[in-house]
């Protein structure tokens, strides 16, 4: 244990790229620019030095997200007591780069209602958000129809406006981290029906075990073209207000006793020669493509859809971190689906099965 100051000098360092004159000003990005890049283009490492002298300790980094990284590992060495400040394990030299792409903390906003100062201390625990909406409430205020959250909150105390998922956005970014959210659809979608009752079949159904995975029951009529181009709205009408690289449309959990019985599903599935699920697929996801989005799904929606269709040709989906966190025995976890678009024709769909020693399959 060695004495310091917590006034300990730290230099820190951007990296010059080697092409770059000396002279020639270094642009550097803000931090909540950095952290809702693509993942491929995201840099978070970064390198430390602490010296056993109380000298300068070094903090260098490719870009503001990895000194931001450094920066809070800076902060854990140190403690105080009886007004000294204390460091452990002097000197320490420290190369530091994610395991894992993706690390998350889920937040369920549509189960409950969180304040936004507790957001916000979430956010200062490096979490990610997850899912904003579900069967049970829709606390998110969407411009284009405000009406879906005054009849879908729990109460109009309880709604998230527009300006504060842009807080917590920027929040987030500033501390490194890149808000995930999820509009959960076609299933998840009950809450739905107290404003557009005609988009939604089975709303409220008995025996909700028949019609859902948990109650109350209600899936979008994912067939009819008035609900596609509504949820491409929804989605759009989101993506257009955030700086995210990614968002989650969901897909898990389609019950399809829901349409069995359903007259304009059925109508509607009689009179054309489509898939609905590729169709509706196509629409949604085409629509947050021209967004500049990245659509992000659930591996039971892959497994059962995606992989026969065209779009994903056209679609990076990101998440493959379920083989790699697996394989190092982290067995509690989300699966995500990751489709890695290598060209047009060569479209690989990883699934679990892959760490069982079988092939991927192709898409």
């Amino acid at each position: 244990m060695i004495p310091s100051t917590p006034t300990a000098p730290l230099v820190i360092r951007a990296r010059r790229e080697p092409c770059l004159s000396p002279a020639r000003p270094l642009y550097v990005e803000p931090i909540a620019s950095e952290a809702v890049k693509p993942l491929s283009t995201r840099s978070e490492e970064y390198e430390l030095g602490i010296p056993v002298d109380r000298s300068t300790a070094t903090l260098t980094a490719n870009s503001t997200l990895g000194l931001y990284r450094g920066l809070t590992t800076f902060n854990q060495p140190f403690y105080y007591c009886d007004g000294v400040t204390y460091i452990l394990l002097a000197p320490i030299a420290i190369t530091d780069a994610p395991v894992y792409d993706l690390r998350w903390n889920r937040l369920d906003t549509s189960r409950n209602y969180y304040r936004v100062t507790d957001i916000l201390r979430t956010l200062d625990a490096m979490s990610w958000v997850k899912r904003i909406t579900d069967s049970q409430i829709l606390s998110l205020e969407v411009a284009q129809y405000p009406q879906l959250a005054m009849n879908g909150a729990y109460s109009a105390a309880e709604v998230y406006t527009e300006s504060d998922i842009q807080y917590f956005v920027q929040y987030a970014g500033a501390r490194g981290i890149d808000v995930l959210m999820e509009i959960d659809t076609p299933r998840h979608t009950a809450i739905i029906g107290a404003t557009c009752p005609d988009y939604v079949t089975c709303f409220d159904a008995v025996p909700w075990a028949t019609y859902a995975n948990e109650p109350p029951a209600g899936q979008l009529r994912f067939t009819l073209p008035e609900v596609m181009n509504f949820t491409a709205s929804l989605l759009v009408g989101v993506a257009n207000t955030l700086p995210l690289s990614y968002i989650s449309t969901g897909g898990d959990e389609l019950n399809t006793n829901c349409y069995v019985n359903d007259t304009l599903t059925q109508m509607q599935l009689n009179s054309t020669n489509t898939t609905p699920k590729n169709t509706f697929t196509q629409t949604t996801h085409g629509a947050l493509m021209a967004t500049g989005n990245t659509s992000v799904v659930w591996e039971c929606a892959s497994a059962a859809t995606l992989s026969k269709t065209k779009i994903i040709q056209d679609i990076e989906y990101i998440a493959n971190w379920h083989v790699h966190i697996i394989s190092k025995g982290h067995v509690q976890c989300w699966f995500e689906i990751s489709i890695k678009v290598r060209d047009s024709q060569n479209t690989m769909l990883y699934d679990v099965l892959q760490l069982l020693g079988r092939k991927a399959s192709s898409a």
